[in-house]
């Protein structure tokens, strides 16, 4: 019973991807994406083996137990292990002598991310809403406003270096020529002043 697992269908460039997989990645007839879900696979096999070999078929209530066990206790996640739980459940639906009614199976994998027409997996576009597009809009232009500020600063300080009084790394030469120029010019007058005053001893004392 445990050997008789239904099968996937798969069509275009689903086909293509699950066909490049390993053959490690194949459990109870099924081809999944990775080795991890495989070995789950294989894992609930184990276990499948275990109980077919302590079931006795001819007891329905036993069957029944064991079946409302797997579920209350998710023992059976892959569909490896829910192709089982279905041939349980099929089984205790045709039994005569079972009383009360039979739960359905939990599926616990969601497949709404499944795209049926074009790709496995849905690429999910995610789109700002108007109210984060004008907050973004708001910090882009107080971005500009602030960085135009500091250029505008910049260039500020740039003019009032280039032409200040004080000597700087921009206008130290022209300063320090202009201070040369000023000392020689004083000395210059010093001379004459100290020349005049000599020619005006020179004339008293005569």
């Amino acid at each position: 019973m445990k050997e008789n697992i239904g099968r996937e269908h798969h069509s275009g460039k689903e086909q293509n991807t699950l066909e490049k997989q390993p053959e490690k990645n194949v459990a109870g007839g099924f081809l999944f994406r990775n080795y991890e879900d495989a070995e789950l696979a294989r894992l609930e096999g184990k276990k499948i083996e275990q109980l077919e070999h302590r079931m006795k078929y001819e007891d329905s209530s036993q069957v029944k137990a064991v079946f409302d066990k797997a579920i209350s206790t998710r023992v059976f996640q892959t569909p490896a292990g829910l192709a089982y739980l279905r041939e349980l459940q099929l089984y205790l639906k045709q039994a005569e002598d079972l009383d009360g009614s039979v739960q359905n199976i939990p599926v616990y994998q969601n497949y709404t991310q499944f795209n049926k027409t074009k790709e496995t997996y849905l690429n999910f576009e995610v789109r700002p809403s108007d109210k984060m597009k004008n907050q973004l809009q708001r910090k882009y232009n107080k971005t500009k406003i602030t960085i135009g500020i500091l250029i505008a600063m910049i260039v500020l300080m740039f003019l009032i270096t280039l032409t200040g009084d004080n000597p700087n790394i921009l206008n130290y030469e022209n300063a320090l020529i202009n201070k040369y120029a000023k000392w020689e010019q004083e000395l210059s007058e010093r001379e004459m002043n100290v020349k005049k005053r000599e020619l005006e001893l020179n004339l008293e004392s005569k």
